[in-house]
């Protein structure tokens, strides 16, 4: 069973690897950033339905909400549907 730190976790690591794909994309070449800009929207819709099942409240709830934010913005930039 896992508990909810362990969850806090995995949606940690999920917005970490959708920042790194973003930031990935803008050095790579066409082919390779738009493979970069996809990895990042799996990973961001990932944490985004993890997001909504942990229920979170308070100030972590908020700045995963701004985070999640500004990541949807760098995607929406990138030419992503999110």
């Amino acid at each position: 069973m896992r508990s909810i730190e362990d969850d806090i976790k995995w949606l940690q690591t999920q917005l970490t690897v959708a920042r790194w794909h973003l930031d990935a994309a803008i050095a790579a070449p066409i082919a390779m950033a738009r493979r970069n800009i996809d990895r990042a929207r799996q990973a961001y819709e990932a944490a985004r339905e993890a997001f909504k099942e942990l229920d979170l409240t308070g100030e972590r709830q908020q700045a995963f909400a701004e985070e999640l934010k500004h990541i949807r913005e760098r995607l929406q930039s990138a030419g992503a549907e999110v």
